[in-house]
């Protein structure tokens, strides 16, 4: 709505993560330069976003206020994917859980989402893999009928340096799980939900999706094919 409802300056994320600093000093918050950092970067270099969610974080922040911690990528996917099934299930769908290595936190997960009383399964799949992923489908349809929502959450993060230091096969291997599966999972289970009239289609991006970033690399451009690829599906 920031967008399209009125006019709005970007801030750098120096300058933001500077008047962030000098507003948790004038309050006598202590906070430290890398967390702010980070605060900043999630404002997407708007300053009422960036406060919104510095806010929040001092909400639940221990008596050393602010300091810089480290979720890795992988770990915020898993949160996120498991967010979203939790609402699934809460509505009474019957959700499968995507995994490619780690089965502990899905079948968890799926077991926690029976209680509610539904059916909930993990199933494995690297999705690197066009084969798999065509597999992956078939045994889902074959077990619970059409798919009514697709969730495209899956990524890697990949090297995080400049372009011209990105190893093409580092940058490959990122297109391929970020941008190439989801187009490849929409192209197998739209055209059924076009033929029916009904079905949802999320697709997972990232700030650096909207804004390219120093160091983002292959992430950020996948991501911006996430976005374009959301766009033109909406469209279509």
């Amino acid at each position: 709505s920031r967008t399209f409802h009125y006019g709005f300056r970007l801030v750098p994320a120096r300058t933001l993560a500077d008047h962030l600093g000098s507003v948790c000093r004038s309050e006598g918050v202590p906070a430290e330069a890398p967390a702010l950092a980070v605060v900043a970067r999630a404002g997407a270099g708007s300053v009422r976003d960036s406060l919104s969610v510095l806010g929040q974080l001092l909400a639940g922040a221990g008596p050393d206020s602010l300091t810089h911690a480290y979720t890795s990528m992988k770990l915020l996917s898993q949160r996120l994917g498991a967010l979203l099934c939790r609402q699934f299930a809460a509505a009474g769908w019957q959700v499968w859980c995507h995994y490619r290595h780690s089965a502990d936190p899905a079948q968890a997960l799926c077991a926690e989402l029976r209680q509610l009383g539904v059916q909930a399964r993990p199933i494995q799949a690297d999705l690197a893999d066009g084969d798999a992923r065509r597999r992956l489908m078939a045994t889902i349809t074959a077990q619970s009928g059409p798919l009514h929502a697709l969730v495209n959450n899956a990524g890697i993060l990949g090297p995080r340096a400049p372009l011209w230091e990105t190893p093409l096969s580092a940058f490959e291997d990122v297109e391929q799980i970020n941008t190439h599966a989801v187009f490849d999972l929409i192209r197998l289970l739209v055209p059924g939900m076009v033929a029916r009239g009904r079905g949802v289609v999320i697709n997972v991006s990232s700030t650096v999706g909207v804004q390219g970033r120093a160091t983002w690399g292959s992430y950020a451009v996948s991501k911006f094919g996430v976005e374009g690829m959301s766009q033109v599906l909406a469209a279509d």
